[in-house]
Protein backbone atom coordinates (compact mmCIF):
# COMPACT_ATOMS: atom_id res chain seq x y z
CA UNK A 1 0.00 0.00 0.00
CA UNK A 2 2.84 2.29 0.88
CA UNK A 3 4.57 1.39 -2.34
CA UNK A 4 1.50 2.18 -4.40
CA UNK A 5 1.11 5.56 -2.75
CA UNK A 6 4.72 6.33 -3.36
CA UNK A 7 4.41 5.49 -7.05
CA UNK A 8 1.39 7.72 -7.31
CA UNK A 9 3.23 10.60 -5.68
CA UNK A 10 6.17 10.05 -8.00
CA UNK A 11 3.92 10.07 -11.04
CA UNK A 12 2.28 13.29 -9.85
CA UNK A 13 5.64 14.94 -9.45
CA UNK A 14 6.64 13.77 -12.92
CA UNK A 15 3.48 15.21 -14.54
CA UNK A 16 1.26 12.12 -14.59
CA UNK A 17 1.56 8.73 -16.18
CA UNK A 18 3.27 8.91 -19.61
CA UNK A 19 0.98 6.31 -21.14
CA UNK A 20 -2.27 8.23 -20.46
CA UNK A 21 -0.78 11.56 -21.71
CA UNK A 22 0.08 10.03 -25.06
CA UNK A 23 -3.34 8.48 -25.30
CA UNK A 24 -5.05 11.87 -24.66
CA UNK A 25 -2.96 13.54 -27.34
CA UNK A 26 -3.92 10.84 -29.77
CA UNK A 27 -7.63 11.29 -29.06
CA UNK A 28 -7.36 15.14 -29.46
CA UNK A 29 -5.55 14.75 -32.78
CA UNK A 30 -8.20 12.36 -34.05
CA UNK A 31 -11.05 14.74 -33.26
CA UNK A 32 -9.51 18.21 -33.87
CA UNK A 33 -7.27 17.69 -36.84
CA UNK A 34 -6.18 20.67 -38.97
CA UNK A 35 -8.56 19.90 -41.86
CA UNK A 36 -11.55 19.78 -39.57
CA UNK A 37 -10.65 23.12 -38.00
CA UNK A 38 -10.33 24.71 -41.43
CA UNK A 39 -13.74 23.42 -42.44
CA UNK A 40 -15.34 24.74 -39.25
CA UNK A 41 -13.76 28.17 -39.60
CA UNK A 42 -14.73 28.36 -43.28
CA UNK A 43 -18.33 27.49 -42.49
CA UNK A 44 -18.47 30.12 -39.76
CA UNK A 45 -17.10 32.76 -42.15
CA UNK A 46 -19.64 31.87 -44.83
CA UNK A 47 -22.45 32.05 -42.25
CA UNK A 48 -21.33 35.52 -41.12
CA UNK A 49 -21.18 36.72 -44.71
CA UNK A 50 -24.69 35.41 -45.40
CA UNK A 51 -26.00 37.14 -42.30
CA UNK A 52 -24.34 40.42 -43.32
CA UNK A 53 -25.71 40.19 -46.86
CA UNK A 54 -29.20 39.47 -45.53
CA UNK A 55 -29.05 42.45 -43.21
CA UNK A 56 -27.86 44.65 -46.06
CA UNK A 57 -30.68 43.47 -48.33
CA UNK A 58 -33.26 44.10 -45.63
CA UNK A 59 -31.82 47.56 -45.07
CA UNK A 60 -31.84 48.42 -48.79
CA UNK A 61 -35.34 47.07 -49.19
CA UNK A 62 -36.62 49.19 -46.33
CA UNK A 63 -34.67 52.19 -47.62
CA UNK A 64 -36.23 51.86 -51.05
CA UNK A 65 -39.77 51.38 -49.78
CA UNK A 66 -41.10 54.25 -47.76
CA UNK A 67 -37.89 55.79 -46.48
CA UNK A 68 -37.89 59.54 -45.84
CA UNK A 69 -41.65 59.86 -46.18
CA UNK A 70 -42.78 63.47 -45.80
CA UNK A 71 -46.47 64.32 -45.51
CA UNK A 72 -48.57 67.47 -45.69
CA UNK A 73 -52.13 67.95 -44.54
CA UNK A 74 -54.61 68.50 -47.36
CA UNK A 75 -56.31 71.88 -47.00
CA UNK A 76 -58.86 73.90 -48.93
CA UNK A 77 -57.46 76.86 -50.89
CA UNK A 78 -58.45 79.61 -53.30
CA UNK A 79 -56.38 81.65 -55.75
CA UNK A 80 -57.43 84.70 -57.70
CA UNK A 81 -56.33 84.67 -61.32
CA UNK A 82 -55.18 87.93 -62.85
CA UNK A 83 -53.33 89.49 -65.76
CA UNK A 84 -50.46 91.88 -65.02
CA UNK A 85 -50.08 94.91 -67.26
CA UNK A 86 -48.97 98.52 -67.43
CA UNK A 87 -51.83 101.00 -67.62
CA UNK A 88 -52.07 104.63 -68.69
CA UNK A 89 -54.57 107.13 -67.30
CA UNK A 90 -56.50 109.22 -69.84
CA UNK A 91 -58.51 112.24 -68.76
CA UNK A 92 -59.60 115.63 -70.06
CA UNK A 93 -57.61 118.11 -67.97
CA UNK A 94 -56.91 121.83 -68.24
CA UNK A 95 -53.66 123.17 -66.84
CA UNK A 96 -53.93 126.40 -64.79
CA UNK A 97 -51.06 128.84 -65.20
CA UNK A 98 -49.85 131.91 -63.32
CA UNK A 99 -47.50 134.77 -64.09
CA UNK A 100 -45.62 134.07 -60.85
CA UNK A 101 -43.92 130.85 -59.77
CA UNK A 102 -42.04 131.63 -56.57
CA UNK A 103 -44.49 129.91 -54.19
CA UNK A 104 -48.09 128.67 -54.28
CA UNK A 105 -50.63 128.81 -51.48
CA UNK A 106 -53.39 126.30 -52.19
CA UNK A 107 -56.93 126.51 -50.86
CA UNK A 108 -58.19 123.13 -52.07
CA UNK A 109 -56.89 119.62 -51.59
CA UNK A 110 -56.10 117.25 -54.46
CA UNK A 111 -59.22 116.03 -56.26
CA UNK A 112 -61.55 118.36 -54.37
CA UNK A 113 -64.58 119.67 -56.25
CA UNK A 114 -64.43 123.40 -56.97
CA UNK A 115 -67.12 125.79 -58.20
CA UNK A 116 -66.59 128.09 -61.17
CA UNK A 117 -64.74 131.31 -60.31
CA UNK A 118 -63.39 130.06 -56.98
CA UNK A 119 -59.80 130.93 -56.09
CA UNK A 120 -57.88 127.66 -55.97
CA UNK A 121 -54.47 129.15 -55.17
CA UNK A 122 -52.41 132.33 -54.80
CA UNK A 123 -49.09 132.54 -56.62
CA UNK A 124 -46.23 134.62 -55.18
CA UNK A 125 -43.30 135.98 -57.12
CA UNK A 126 -40.80 135.76 -54.23
CA UNK A 127 -39.48 132.18 -53.68
CA UNK A 128 -38.76 133.19 -50.09
CA UNK A 129 -42.48 132.93 -49.39
CA UNK A 130 -42.37 129.12 -49.77
CA UNK A 131 -41.37 128.45 -46.13
CA UNK A 132 -44.14 130.67 -44.78
CA UNK A 133 -46.66 128.98 -47.11
CA UNK A 134 -45.71 125.49 -45.88
CA UNK A 135 -46.10 126.49 -42.23
CA UNK A 136 -49.37 128.26 -43.04
CA UNK A 137 -50.82 125.03 -44.45
CA UNK A 138 -50.04 123.23 -41.17
CA UNK A 139 -51.39 126.03 -38.97
CA UNK A 140 -54.60 126.38 -40.98
CA UNK A 141 -55.25 122.65 -40.78
CA UNK A 142 -54.82 122.71 -36.98
CA UNK A 143 -57.17 125.69 -36.74
CA UNK A 144 -59.75 123.86 -38.85
CA UNK A 145 -59.57 120.78 -36.62
CA UNK A 146 -59.89 122.84 -33.42
CA UNK A 147 -62.88 124.79 -34.73
CA UNK A 148 -64.56 121.56 -35.75
CA UNK A 149 -63.88 120.24 -32.24
CA UNK A 150 -66.02 122.86 -30.54
CA UNK A 151 -68.68 121.30 -28.30
CA UNK A 152 -70.98 122.63 -25.59
CA UNK A 153 -69.44 121.87 -22.24
CA UNK A 154 -72.87 121.31 -20.68
CA UNK A 155 -73.70 118.50 -23.10
CA UNK A 156 -75.06 115.41 -21.41
CA UNK A 157 -74.11 111.74 -21.34
CA UNK A 158 -75.97 111.08 -24.59
CA UNK A 159 -73.76 113.57 -26.42
CA UNK A 160 -70.63 111.96 -24.99
CA UNK A 161 -71.75 108.51 -26.15
CA UNK A 162 -72.47 109.87 -29.62
CA UNK A 163 -68.99 111.38 -29.80
CA UNK A 164 -67.42 108.11 -28.62
CA UNK A 165 -69.38 106.22 -31.25
CA UNK A 166 -68.06 108.60 -33.87
CA UNK A 167 -64.50 108.04 -32.65
CA UNK A 168 -64.83 104.24 -32.93
CA UNK A 169 -66.37 104.64 -36.37
CA UNK A 170 -63.41 106.78 -37.47
CA UNK A 171 -60.98 104.13 -36.25
CA UNK A 172 -62.78 101.50 -38.33
CA UNK A 173 -62.80 103.75 -41.40
CA UNK A 174 -59.09 104.45 -40.93
CA UNK A 175 -58.20 100.76 -40.79
CA UNK A 176 -60.33 99.91 -43.82
CA UNK A 177 -58.84 102.77 -45.81
CA UNK A 178 -55.27 101.74 -45.00
CA UNK A 179 -55.91 98.07 -45.80
CA UNK A 180 -57.47 98.99 -49.15
CA UNK A 181 -54.70 101.43 -50.06
CA UNK A 182 -56.94 104.53 -49.97
CA UNK A 183 -54.54 106.78 -48.09
CA UNK A 184 -56.42 110.00 -48.82
CA UNK A 185 -59.48 108.54 -47.12
CA UNK A 186 -57.22 107.38 -44.27
CA UNK A 187 -56.06 110.97 -43.73
CA UNK A 188 -59.65 112.19 -43.66
CA UNK A 189 -60.59 109.48 -41.15
CA UNK A 190 -57.59 110.45 -39.02
CA UNK A 191 -58.77 114.07 -38.93
CA UNK A 192 -62.29 112.98 -37.95
CA UNK A 193 -60.84 110.85 -35.14
CA UNK A 194 -58.74 113.77 -33.93
CA UNK A 195 -61.85 115.98 -33.87
CA UNK A 196 -63.82 113.39 -31.88
CA UNK A 197 -61.01 113.05 -29.33
CA UNK A 198 -60.75 116.82 -28.99
CA UNK A 199 -64.50 117.03 -28.37
CA UNK A 200 -64.31 114.39 -25.66
CA UNK A 201 -61.42 116.23 -24.01
CA UNK A 202 -63.33 119.51 -24.11
CA UNK A 203 -66.44 117.81 -22.73
CA UNK A 204 -64.72 116.32 -19.70
CA UNK A 205 -61.80 118.69 -19.08
CA UNK A 206 -63.26 121.97 -20.29
CA UNK A 207 -62.57 124.06 -23.39
CA UNK A 208 -60.19 126.57 -21.80
CA UNK A 209 -57.17 124.78 -23.23
CA UNK A 210 -58.70 124.71 -26.71
CA UNK A 211 -59.47 128.42 -26.63
CA UNK A 212 -55.88 129.20 -25.68
CA UNK A 213 -54.43 126.97 -28.40
CA UNK A 214 -56.79 128.46 -30.97
CA UNK A 215 -55.74 131.98 -30.02
CA UNK A 216 -52.06 131.08 -30.38
CA UNK A 217 -52.64 129.54 -33.79
CA UNK A 218 -54.66 132.50 -35.04
CA UNK A 219 -51.86 134.83 -33.96
CA UNK A 220 -49.26 132.70 -35.72
CA UNK A 221 -51.38 132.66 -38.87
CA UNK A 222 -51.42 136.45 -39.01
CA UNK A 223 -47.65 136.58 -38.52
CA UNK A 224 -47.06 134.16 -41.40
CA UNK A 225 -49.48 136.01 -43.68
CA UNK A 226 -47.54 139.18 -42.94
CA UNK A 227 -44.40 137.54 -44.33
CA UNK A 228 -46.08 136.89 -47.68
CA UNK A 229 -44.91 140.05 -49.36
CA UNK A 230 -44.17 141.06 -52.92
CA UNK A 231 -46.15 140.55 -56.06
CA UNK A 232 -48.92 137.95 -55.97
CA UNK A 233 -51.75 136.77 -58.21
CA UNK A 234 -54.88 134.72 -57.57
CA UNK A 235 -55.52 131.61 -59.65
CA UNK A 236 -59.22 130.99 -60.26
CA UNK A 237 -61.20 128.08 -61.67
CA UNK A 238 -62.47 129.02 -65.12
CA UNK A 239 -65.15 126.35 -64.83
CA UNK A 240 -66.48 123.94 -62.24
CA UNK A 241 -64.60 120.71 -61.80
CA UNK A 242 -62.03 118.81 -59.75
CA UNK A 243 -58.80 120.58 -58.83
CA UNK A 244 -55.37 118.94 -58.53
CA UNK A 245 -52.38 120.89 -57.25
CA UNK A 246 -49.80 119.27 -59.56
CA UNK A 247 -49.05 118.66 -63.23
CA UNK A 248 -47.10 115.78 -64.74
CA UNK A 249 -46.71 116.84 -68.37
CA UNK A 250 -49.21 114.30 -69.68
CA UNK A 251 -52.26 116.55 -69.57
CA UNK A 252 -51.97 117.35 -73.29
CA UNK A 253 -50.90 113.82 -74.30
CA UNK A 254 -53.33 111.39 -72.65
CA UNK A 255 -56.49 113.27 -73.53
CA UNK A 256 -60.02 112.13 -74.25
CA UNK A 257 -59.53 112.97 -77.93
CA UNK A 258 -56.42 110.79 -78.20
CA UNK A 259 -58.35 107.90 -76.68
CA UNK A 260 -60.79 107.79 -79.62
CA UNK A 261 -59.81 105.06 -82.08
CA UNK A 262 -56.66 104.36 -80.04
CA UNK A 263 -54.64 101.36 -81.27
CA UNK A 264 -51.87 99.39 -79.56
CA UNK A 265 -49.33 101.14 -81.78
CA UNK A 266 -50.89 104.50 -80.94
CA UNK A 267 -50.67 103.79 -77.20
CA UNK A 268 -46.99 102.95 -77.58
CA UNK A 269 -46.39 106.25 -79.38
CA UNK A 270 -48.12 108.21 -76.63
CA UNK A 271 -46.12 106.40 -73.95
CA UNK A 272 -42.84 107.23 -75.74
CA UNK A 273 -43.93 110.85 -76.16
CA UNK A 274 -44.77 111.09 -72.46
CA UNK A 275 -41.44 109.55 -71.42
CA UNK A 276 -39.58 112.12 -73.53
CA UNK A 277 -41.70 115.09 -72.41
CA UNK A 278 -40.05 117.75 -70.30
CA UNK A 279 -42.35 120.68 -69.72
CA UNK A 280 -40.06 123.46 -68.66
CA UNK A 281 -41.29 126.48 -66.77
CA UNK A 282 -41.39 129.64 -68.85
CA UNK A 283 -41.20 133.15 -67.49
CA UNK A 284 -44.71 134.48 -67.01
CA UNK A 285 -46.27 131.04 -67.48
CA UNK A 286 -45.95 128.75 -64.48
CA UNK A 287 -48.20 125.66 -64.07
CA UNK A 288 -50.09 125.85 -60.76
CA UNK A 289 -52.36 122.84 -61.07
CA UNK A 290 -55.07 121.41 -63.27
CA UNK A 291 -58.84 121.09 -63.49
CA UNK A 292 -60.81 118.03 -64.60
CA UNK A 293 -64.39 118.81 -65.67
CA UNK A 294 -65.83 115.51 -64.39
CA UNK A 295 -64.83 112.59 -62.16
CA UNK A 296 -64.69 110.24 -65.17
CA UNK A 297 -61.30 108.88 -66.21
CA UNK A 298 -60.04 106.04 -68.39
CA UNK A 299 -57.36 103.41 -68.06
CA UNK A 300 -55.83 101.89 -71.20
CA UNK A 301 -53.83 98.67 -70.90
CA UNK A 302 -52.05 96.57 -73.48
CA UNK A 303 -52.01 92.80 -73.02
CA UNK A 304 -49.78 90.30 -74.89
CA UNK A 305 -51.03 88.43 -77.94
CA UNK A 306 -51.33 85.10 -76.12
CA UNK A 307 -54.00 86.53 -73.79
CA UNK A 308 -56.96 84.19 -73.95
CA UNK A 309 -59.20 86.25 -71.73
CA UNK A 310 -62.11 87.93 -73.51
CA UNK A 311 -63.17 91.47 -72.64
CA UNK A 312 -66.67 92.53 -73.65
CA UNK A 313 -67.88 96.12 -73.66
CA UNK A 314 -70.10 96.93 -70.71
CA UNK A 315 -68.86 94.25 -68.36
CA UNK A 316 -67.25 95.09 -65.03
CA UNK A 317 -63.79 93.96 -64.01
CA UNK A 318 -61.83 94.37 -60.80
CA UNK A 319 -58.58 96.24 -61.40
CA UNK A 320 -55.95 96.21 -58.66
CA UNK A 321 -53.51 99.12 -58.56
CA UNK A 322 -50.28 97.59 -57.30
CA UNK A 323 -48.51 100.94 -56.85
CA UNK A 324 -51.24 102.11 -54.45
CA UNK A 325 -50.92 99.34 -51.89
CA UNK A 326 -53.24 96.96 -53.74
CA UNK A 327 -56.14 99.42 -53.95
CA UNK A 328 -58.86 97.83 -56.11
CA UNK A 329 -61.57 99.46 -58.18
CA UNK A 330 -64.50 98.11 -60.15
CA UNK A 331 -64.05 99.41 -63.70
CA UNK A 332 -66.24 99.07 -66.77
CA UNK A 333 -64.85 97.77 -70.06
CA UNK A 334 -65.51 100.49 -72.62
CA UNK A 335 -63.97 98.66 -75.55
CA UNK A 336 -61.37 96.06 -76.46
CA UNK A 337 -59.36 95.88 -79.69
CA UNK A 338 -57.73 92.58 -80.68
CA UNK A 339 -54.74 92.79 -83.01
CA UNK A 340 -51.95 90.48 -84.11
CA UNK A 341 -49.65 92.15 -81.59
CA UNK A 342 -51.95 91.95 -78.59
CA UNK A 343 -55.13 93.20 -76.97
CA UNK A 344 -55.84 96.84 -76.11
CA UNK A 345 -58.46 97.22 -73.38
CA UNK A 346 -59.94 100.59 -72.33
CA UNK A 347 -61.60 100.78 -68.90
CA UNK A 348 -63.84 103.57 -67.59
CA UNK A 349 -64.37 104.71 -63.99
CA UNK A 350 -65.63 107.61 -61.88
CA UNK A 351 -64.15 106.34 -58.62
CA UNK A 352 -61.88 108.98 -57.08
CA UNK A 353 -61.76 107.48 -53.57
CA UNK A 354 -58.29 106.01 -53.83
CA UNK A 355 -56.65 108.84 -55.79
CA UNK A 356 -55.30 106.23 -58.21
CA UNK A 357 -56.25 108.51 -61.10
CA UNK A 358 -53.49 110.91 -60.04
CA UNK A 359 -50.69 108.63 -61.30
CA UNK A 360 -50.34 108.68 -65.08
CA UNK A 361 -48.62 105.30 -65.45
CA UNK A 362 -49.80 102.37 -63.36
CA UNK A 363 -48.79 98.79 -62.68
CA UNK A 364 -52.11 96.98 -62.51
CA UNK A 365 -53.53 93.48 -62.12
CA UNK A 366 -56.79 92.66 -63.88
CA UNK A 367 -58.70 89.91 -62.12
CA UNK A 368 -60.01 87.29 -64.52
CA UNK A 369 -61.43 84.71 -62.12
CA UNK A 370 -60.45 82.30 -59.40
CA UNK A 371 -59.82 78.63 -58.84
CA UNK A 372 -60.57 76.81 -55.63
CA UNK A 373 -60.55 73.34 -54.18
CA UNK A 374 -58.28 71.04 -52.21
CA UNK A 375 -54.78 72.40 -52.69
CA UNK A 376 -52.13 69.80 -53.54
CA UNK A 377 -48.43 70.26 -54.41
CA UNK A 378 -47.99 69.40 -58.09
CA UNK A 379 -44.95 67.21 -57.25
CA UNK A 380 -47.15 64.96 -55.11
CA UNK A 381 -49.33 63.79 -58.03
CA UNK A 382 -49.17 60.10 -58.97
CA UNK A 383 -50.81 58.04 -61.70
CA UNK A 384 -52.24 54.60 -61.09
CA UNK A 385 -54.30 52.53 -63.51
CA UNK A 386 -55.12 55.55 -65.64
CA UNK A 387 -56.27 57.72 -62.72
CA UNK A 388 -54.62 60.81 -61.29
CA UNK A 389 -54.23 60.98 -57.55
CA UNK A 390 -51.89 61.11 -54.59
CA UNK A 391 -50.58 58.71 -51.99
CA UNK A 392 -51.70 59.41 -48.44
CA UNK A 393 -50.76 57.99 -45.07
CA UNK A 394 -53.65 56.27 -43.32
CA UNK A 395 -52.27 55.15 -40.00
CA UNK A 396 -49.18 53.18 -40.97
CA UNK A 397 -50.51 52.27 -44.43
CA UNK A 398 -49.98 53.98 -47.76
CA UNK A 399 -53.18 54.39 -49.78
CA UNK A 400 -53.87 55.84 -53.22
CA UNK A 401 -56.51 58.58 -53.32
CA UNK A 402 -58.18 59.78 -56.53
CA UNK A 403 -57.75 63.51 -57.29
CA UNK A 404 -59.87 65.14 -60.01
CA UNK A 405 -57.98 68.32 -60.92
CA UNK A 406 -59.99 71.52 -61.46
CA UNK A 407 -57.13 73.96 -62.05
CA UNK A 408 -53.43 74.67 -61.76
CA UNK A 409 -51.56 77.72 -60.55
CA UNK A 410 -47.86 78.01 -59.87
CA UNK A 411 -46.60 74.86 -58.19
CA UNK A 412 -50.06 73.84 -56.98
CA UNK A 413 -53.03 71.95 -58.36
CA UNK A 414 -56.59 72.39 -57.15
CA UNK A 415 -58.64 69.24 -56.69
CA UNK A 416 -62.39 68.82 -56.52
CA UNK A 417 -63.67 67.96 -53.07
CA UNK A 418 -66.02 65.54 -54.84
CA UNK A 419 -63.54 63.42 -56.76
CA UNK A 420 -64.94 60.16 -58.13
CA UNK A 421 -63.86 57.02 -56.28
CA UNK A 422 -62.79 53.85 -58.13
CA UNK A 423 -64.66 50.61 -57.46
CA UNK A 424 -63.92 47.05 -58.53
CA UNK A 425 -66.21 44.08 -58.95
CA UNK A 426 -65.72 41.12 -56.63
CA UNK A 427 -67.39 37.72 -56.84
CA UNK A 428 -68.78 36.40 -53.56
CA UNK A 429 -70.06 32.87 -52.96
CA UNK A 430 -72.34 32.35 -50.00
CA UNK A 431 -74.54 29.35 -49.26
CA UNK A 432 -73.82 28.02 -52.69
CA UNK A 433 -74.94 31.19 -54.42
CA UNK A 434 -72.50 33.39 -56.36
CA UNK A 435 -73.06 37.13 -56.52
CA UNK A 436 -71.08 40.15 -57.66
CA UNK A 437 -70.71 43.35 -55.69
CA UNK A 438 -68.90 46.66 -56.08
CA UNK A 439 -66.06 47.15 -53.60
CA UNK A 440 -64.17 50.39 -53.04
CA UNK A 441 -60.68 50.20 -54.52
CA UNK A 442 -59.34 53.78 -54.47
CA UNK A 443 -61.19 56.38 -52.42
CA UNK A 444 -61.34 60.13 -53.21
CA UNK A 445 -58.99 62.67 -51.69
CA UNK A 446 -60.51 64.38 -48.67
CA UNK A 447 -59.66 67.43 -46.60
CA UNK A 448 -57.12 66.78 -43.83
CA UNK A 449 -55.74 63.67 -45.58
CA UNK A 450 -52.00 63.38 -44.99
CA UNK A 451 -50.64 63.72 -48.52
CA UNK A 452 -47.25 62.10 -49.13
CA UNK A 453 -45.17 64.77 -50.83
CA UNK A 454 -41.97 62.71 -50.99
CA UNK A 455 -41.03 59.08 -50.52
CA UNK A 456 -39.55 56.15 -52.50
CA UNK A 457 -40.98 52.85 -53.56
CA UNK A 458 -44.54 53.74 -52.62
CA UNK A 459 -47.46 51.54 -53.58
CA UNK A 460 -51.08 51.18 -52.58
CA UNK A 461 -51.49 49.14 -49.40
CA UNK A 462 -47.85 49.36 -48.35
CA UNK A 463 -47.25 49.08 -44.61
CA UNK A 464 -44.69 51.47 -43.18
CA UNK A 465 -43.06 50.21 -40.00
Amino acid sequence: MAKKNGETALQNRAGGPPAKSAENKKRFGDVFDAGYLKRVLWGAAVFCVLVAVSCYLVYKLSAETGADIVTQSCEYGKTELSLQAKGYVFRDETVLYSTYGGAFRYYYAGGEKVAKGKTVAVAYEDPGCAAAVRELETVEKEISVLKASEVKTDAGVAAAKKIESGAFSSVGEYRRSVSSGDYQAALRSGEKLNISLNRLEALFAGSEGFDGRLAVLEKRKKELEGRLTGNAASVNAASAGYFYSFCDGGENIFTGASLVNLTPAGLLELAEKYAASDEKEQAGRYPVGKMAPSPEWHLAVFLPADTREEFNAGETRTVVFDDFGGKSSEMTVERAAVTDNGVLVVFRSSDLSGSVETARVQNVSIRTGEISGLRVPADALRYLEGRTGVYVMYGNRVLFRVADITGRYGGWVYVSDDSKAVYETQTVTKNGETTEKQVLKYGPLRRYDEIIVSGRGLYHGMVVE
